[in-house]
């Protein structure tokens, strides 16, 4: 059986009731709960059979992935974690039923090991030992769909790495067909499944981190997908996206974080596969400013401007620090000024920004209040 621990790390996530009365919609104080370390995607699902729905988490940093079984009240009990291989580097995580045993199963797109994990679940919220699925190189993301209509569940994967899509059929048992590759824009990252034509058909809208597009793959129904229709997002750094039916015309529309501009991209779908053209909206604070700023600052670190503010900055900080302590004059004639910087690596940094000025060498030792 594949060791399961606790988990408690630093790192959590939050979970906010909700309690909605009028627009905008608001939220109550959030619970925190512990998951492991380096927490990169999370789903929902009743592992356990008691009609209360649970949390899956994959945790890129510690190689696991957690299970927290929901409570009647909308509480969480602590983590149970399986541990997935070294360097595997979980970073999303699905829910289905793979084997058709009615016991919700786990699939986990390990980006740093170019496999997908498939958990059978025991029922009670524990798990099998782990099915490992070759996939792509940096699988980043993956979503749960019967794509060739055969009532079995499937699974598709955006491989970061190889810039391509794995469509995985199940085979209702529990295993899968090898992995069927398609390729899409550059550095997929996140993929989502809706029927976007309307044919009843699970089609697949991917978002390519590398190239700020979004790619529309239409299915077949059989588990076949047609040539990718590609769609500008609005900035270079793509995040998630949501699929959703936002204007009430029956059609999925989708809507894409940008990372870099702090806005939400939503393109509005036309029901047969195509869109208009995006419209953003400001997210977050600060929008266009806030991202103008941070602009202006990477420019400055890149291009070494700002150094001199940050000496002069530097040296009226240490001015403070050393000031009213007396200066002993040291062997040689050389000044030395001794204040305790409390390592080496800060006295080495003020020897640097500092340097040597004529035969006089400033040093610190003593107490540093800075």
């Amino acid at each position: 059986m594949l060791k399961t621990a606790l988990r408690l790390a630093a790192i959590s996530f939050v979970v906010f009731p909700v309690s909605v009365s009028a627009q905008p919609v608001q939220f109550s104080t959030h619970r925190d709960y512990p998951s492991g370390y380096g927490p990169a995607s999370i789903a929902t699902g009743d592992v356990n059979g008691d009609g209360i729905r649970d949390l899956a988490v994959a945790n890129r940093l510690d190689d696991s992935v957690a299970v927290l079984l929901g409570n009647a009240d909308g509480s969480f009990q602590r983590p149970v974690s399986v541990y997935l291989g070294p360097n595997s580097s979980p970073c999303s995580v699905g829910i289905g039923d793979f084997n058709r045993d009615g016991r919700l199963d786990l699939a986990v797109a390990n980006s740093g090991a170019n496999t997908v994990s498939i958990l059978p679940g025991n029922g009670d919220g524990t798990f099998q030992p782990a099915l490992s699925l070759a996939a792509g190189t940096g699988p980043a993301s993956l979503a749960v769909a019967d794509f060739n209509g055969d009532g079995k569940s499937d699974l598709a994967v955006a491989n970061t790495g190889s810039n391509d899509l794995s469509i995985i059929l199940g085979n209702g048992d529990g295993t899968f067909q090898p992995a069927q590759r398609w390729v899409t824009d550059a550095g997929p990252s996140f993929v989502a499944v809706a029927d976007f034509n309307r044919d009843t058909k699970p089609d697949l809208a991917v978002v390519n981190s590398g190239s700020g597009t979004i790619s529309v793959l239409l299915g077949n129904g059989d588990g076949t997908f047609q040539a990718p229709s590609t769609f500008g997002a609005g900035g270079t750094h793509v995040g998630s996206i949501a699929v959703g039916d936002f204007n009430g015309d029956g059609a999925q529309d989708l809507a894409v974080t940008n990372t870099d501009a702090n806005t939400v991209s939503v393109l509005a779908g036309n029901g047969d596969g195509t869109f208009q053209p995006l419209r953003d909206f400001d997210a977050g604070q600060g929008g266009p400013r806030d991202r103008q700023r941070r602009q202006r600052r990477h420019g400055r670190r890149e291009h070494g401007l700002g150094t001199r503010r940050r000496r002069r900055r530097h040296l009226r900080r240490a001015a403070r620090v050393c000031r009213g302590q007396r200066l002993q004059r040291a062997r040689g004639g050389e000044l030395q000024r001794r204040c305790d910087l409390g390592s080496r690596r800060r006295q080495q940094l003020f020897d640097d920004r500092v340097g040597v000025a004529g035969n006089e060498r400033w040093k610190f030792s003593g107490r540093v209040d800075a």
